[in-house]
């Protein structure tokens, strides 16, 4: 990872300040990590798509996994770890 400074204006730190105090962020970086996250695309959005598109022809081609606890903390933590996302993923 890597660590990048940047200068705001004071409005734009006031503005950050609130953005962190609303609790839905832990910080500035993760607020701003959220930003470049969602400005780089549709590449998580697509990957997910094609994993719940892939999910769904297993289950009407009758094929499927039994899913445990661990299985699908470790499938969560393996797609946290591909996309770099560091908040919740439901």
């Amino acid at each position: 990872m890597k660590l990048i400074k940047i200068e705001v204006s004071d409005d734009a730190a006031q503005f950050l300040q609130r953005r962190i105090d609303t609790g839905e962020y832990r910080d500035v970086g993760e607020y701003i990590a959220a930003l470049v996250s969602n400005d780089c695309g549709d590449a998580m959005p697509d990957l997910l798509r094609q994993r719940l598109n892939e999910g769904i022809r297993s289950l009407d081609e009758g094929r499927g996994i039994k899913v445990t606890e661990e299985s699908w903390q470790k499938k969560k933590d393996d797609f946290i770890a591909r996309s770099g996302h560091r908040g919740e993923v439901a």
